[in-house]
């Protein structure tokens, strides 16, 4: 399949032009630009393949982990990223299995409204993103039919090197703490409590896992 070029990029389509007042999320704050927009602008990331959480069909998407595990057709990792950056929005692409996506996001501390397409099912989707630092460029992704928020920090070092670093909101740990507290529930014998608690605790040090990738040439 080839890669996802600028002549391949699929439009970003804007259901309400310009920023938006979010009912479900608070806007992000206007942190000032990184000099790095320049050298990454239109330069697409490639991310390491994560094979196990793969084959759990558990891959880092752009939509939350608890959606995607309701999908009646089985999730594919986030990959082919590319960022362009304007005045006061950045155009953010990306492929998704058999799915190209392109979304706007608002740099001015307000969301973009979007439509895109996941796994055969289409959604509303509000973007906004925010440098953290001079290196960090965090991606906030939400479908408005969901509960549930997906985060994307870009973490830019030398020599092209990439690191992606998921987390969903509500977080996993939060997500975690709800399962583990009704195990008792479900299961009655302490040992098997024990060791099952032990498990949901470094669940989302998996499912959350960091993806390290490349900026390519």
């Amino acid at each position: 399949m080839p890669a996802l070029e600028d002549d391949t990029q699929p439009a970003a389509k804007p259901l309400i032009p310009g920023p938006i007042e979010s009912p479900f999320e608070a806007p992000l704050r206007v942190s000032p630009r990184s000099a790095l927009e320049q050298a990454i602008d239109g330069r697409r990331i490639r991310l390491r393949h994560d094979l196990l959480l793969s084959l759990m069909h558990f891959p880092v998407a752009s939509l939350p982990m608890i959606v995607t595990t309701k999908s009646a057709n089985l999730p594919h990792q986030i990959n082919d990223i590319i960022l362009r950056f304007g005045e006061n929005e950045a155009k953010f692409s990306w492929r998704e299995g058999p799915d190209l996506n392109q979304v706007l996001l608002g740099l001015d501390g307000s969301y973009r409204e979007n439509r895109v397409r996941f796994n055969g099912q289409d959604f509303i989707m509000l973007g906004a993103g925010e440098w953290i630092d001079g290196s960090t460029f965090t991606v906030r992704l939400r479908a408005i039919e969901t509960i549930e928020c997906q985060q994307l920090a870009f973490t830019f070092n030398p020599k092209d090197r990439v690191v992606m670093q998921p987390q969903c909101s509500p977080s996993m740990q939060e997500v975690i703490g709800f399962l583990a507290t009704g195990a008792a529930g479900f299961f009655k014998a302490p040992i098997v409590l024990k060791w099952i608690r032990r498990l949901l605790k470094v669940t989302p040090v998996i499912l959350e896992a960091k993806y390290p990738g490349r900026l390519m040439k």
